[in-house]
């Protein structure tokens, strides 16, 4: 967190209350999240990879953690998984009273410089 924090300019602390209020979850969540996206996608496609190495291509410090969490987030442990899963809970639900940050209602002009 404090580099993404330190990525785009903020204070960790202001970062972390602001990604909270705009996403509903915290920014370990949504890492975790990230990361369990991707061993199962990795999963998916590669029966010859070891558990070790996709928990570490995927940025977990422990197998232990790994096991833990991809089982939090889908249900299974990485062994169990079928191969026709589909992890359907969305990414990121912005609360209700939260601005869209993707400023989709914005309108580019044309600066006269």
């Amino acid at each position: 967190m404090t580099s993404a924090a330190d990525f785009i300019g903020m204070n960790p602390a202001y970062f972390s209350r602001l990604f909270h209020s705009l996403t509903g979850m915290t920014f370990s969540q949504y890492s975790n999240r990230v990361r369990v996206e991707k061993a199962v996608e990795i999963l998916k496609s590669n029966d010859d990879v070891s558990m070790t190495e996709v928990s570490l291509r995927c940025g977990f410090d422990s197998i232990r953690n790994f096991n833990r969490i991809f089982k939090k987030y889908t249900g299974y442990t990485p062994r169990s998984l079928p191969k026709d899963f589909i992890l359907r809970q969305r990414l990121i639900n912005l609360n209700e009273t939260a601005s869209n940050p993707t400023m989709a209602e914005c309108e580019l002009i044309e600066s006269s410089d």
